[in-house]
């Protein structure tokens, strides 16, 4: 059987041998598109927009810095909304309610893995989702009366009026070999990054992560205001809920999965715990696992003497919605995104450009 390719790793080179001159065509292809799409007439939501995007395929750290603002939002008493395409959900309904200001709706798998997450990690914060985003947000307003909307993987989603543009970029790996789909990561152009009031370096919190990408910014000319970031373990989660403190994984012995933009991110977090990680899988990101698949995970993992199977809680959503069998030896790794010391400005930034006229 042939493997399928690493493109989180293929996106890192600059030479791909044979198919170098095949992806540069295709990717100068997909860049002409870009350049022809007509500019959509923008719509307006009653309220404040914020966008959370990235400029890259991949994970950058979006889900969980949208549970930090929506929870942030929250706290300052905004009536917020969550908006999602529900990338890869089965749904076929115009709008769909994934959770309510009062409950999460038990439906609503079909809306995708990320919608369920925010669901269940910001409890009292409508999560909807729909294929246009502006039906989502008028949903929102006129049920719930939202006046603060977040956008989910927002920054591509140019039919929809925002008031601020938050892009998140890896600190490490910012974009990759810096060309165009399919041959490199980028969604767009690194020249998109005019459209973004700031940005955030994610998984910066190892040495001097995001200095490199931070003076290429600036010497491209960008003025936005650059801020860091951290993805931090918090706790390793069973499947019934109980959480089990990090320092359980030291010295034990694992095997892991993940199907998510940057499965290596994940094995990363775990040896940096201490774990020893004997097997690790990584699979296509927002990957539906069969219960075939997670019987062959477990079976590896008695044989590699291992005593957990780890996951993220990303891909612990989309096996749960998904109401397939699993071990009984799974759990999954929460993480939580924050801001590091000195890049408090960004809620303060997000603040004032909302200034006075918000309902809340």
């Amino acid at each position: 059987m042939l493997k399928k390719p690493d493109w989180s790793e293929l996106h890192l080179k600059e030479s791909h041998g044979f198919w170098t001159p095949l992806l540069a065509a295709a990717s100068a292809a997909y860049g002409l598109g870009l350049s022809l799409c007509p500019s959509a007439e923008k719509k307006r939501l009653p309220g404040f927009v914020l966008s959370v995007g990235n400029i890259v395929a991949g994970g950058s750290g979006k889900t969980p810095a949208t549970i930090m603002l929506a929870r942030w939002a929250q706290t300052c008493g905004y009536r917020t909304a969550v908006l999602s395409r529900g990338y890869r959900g089965s749904f076929r309904s115009r709008v769909l309610e994934v959770s309510s200001d009062s409950r999460v709706n038990p439906e609503a798998a079909s809306g995708g893995d990320e919608p369920c997450l925010l669901a269940e990690s910001v409890p009292g914060v409508p999560v909807i989702v729909a294929r246009k985003r502006y039906e989502a947000g008028a949903y929102a307003s006129r049920k719930f009366g939202s006046s603060f909307f977040i956008l989910d993987d927002g920054f591509q989603h140019r039919e929809l009026a925002r008031d601020f543009d938050l892009v998140l970029m890896d600190a490490v790996r910012p974009w990759g070999n810096g060309y165009l789909l399919p041959r490199g990561p980028l969604r767009e152009p690194l020249e998109s990054l005019e459209r973004a009031h700031a940005v955030v370096l994610t998984r910066a919190g190892r040495g001097d992560a995001g200095t490199a990408a931070t003076h290429v910014l600036r010497s491209r000319g960008f003025t936005m205001p650059i801020f860091r970031a951290e993805h931090s373990p918090e706790c390793i989660v069973e499947p019934g809920g109980k959480t089990v403190s990090l320092d359980r994984l030291k010295g034990l012995r694992v095997a892991a999965f993940s199907g998510i933009g940057a499965p290596d991110s994940f094995r990363r977090s775990l040896e940096s715990l201490g774990a020893a990680v004997v097997h690790f899988e990584a699979f296509p990101d927002h990957h539906p696992f069969s219960p075939g698949e997670l019987a062959g995970l477990e079976n590896t993992r008695r044989k590699a003497g291992a005593e957990w199977l780890v996951t993220t809680e990303k891909d612990w959503a989309r096996i749960r919605a998904a109401e397939v069998s699993y071990p009984g030896s799974m759990r999954f790794l929460r993480i939580v995104f924050s801001l590091l010391p000195g890049s408090e400005g960004l809620l303060k930034m997000i603040s004032e450009r909302i200034g006075d006229g918000l309902h809340q």
